[in-house]
């Protein structure tokens, strides 16, 4: 598990803020299904609102991650990467 300091998640958190949405539709239930039950409404609100990344530090979301399919699931790391490769706005 990746512990995140207090500073590093204000920092990660200005980063991602300009890219969140709020998401107010129902949830369609996925066919693809995470390990662990509490984070498969992480999964299934990424693919009802068809966002480009999902950004997580759960070790059994990101074991989708091979999956190949979008959205990416992420952690901050690569996040960063994903996100200085994206157009500026």
């Amino acid at each position: 598990m990746i512990r995140v300091v207090p500073a590093e998640m204000e920092q990660l958190l200005a980063e991602l803020l300009p890219w969140s949405e709020t998401w107010r539709q129902p949830l369609e239930p996925s066919q693809l299904r995470c390990r662990d039950r509490k984070d498969q409404v992480f999964l299934d609100l990424a693919l009802s609102a068809s966002v480009a990344v999902l950004v997580s530090g759960d070790a059994d979301l990101l074991a989708l991650h091979d999956q190949r399919m979008v959205p990416a699931i992420l952690d901050a790391a690569r996040f960063r990467v994903w996100l200085q490769q994206q157009p500026q706005a």
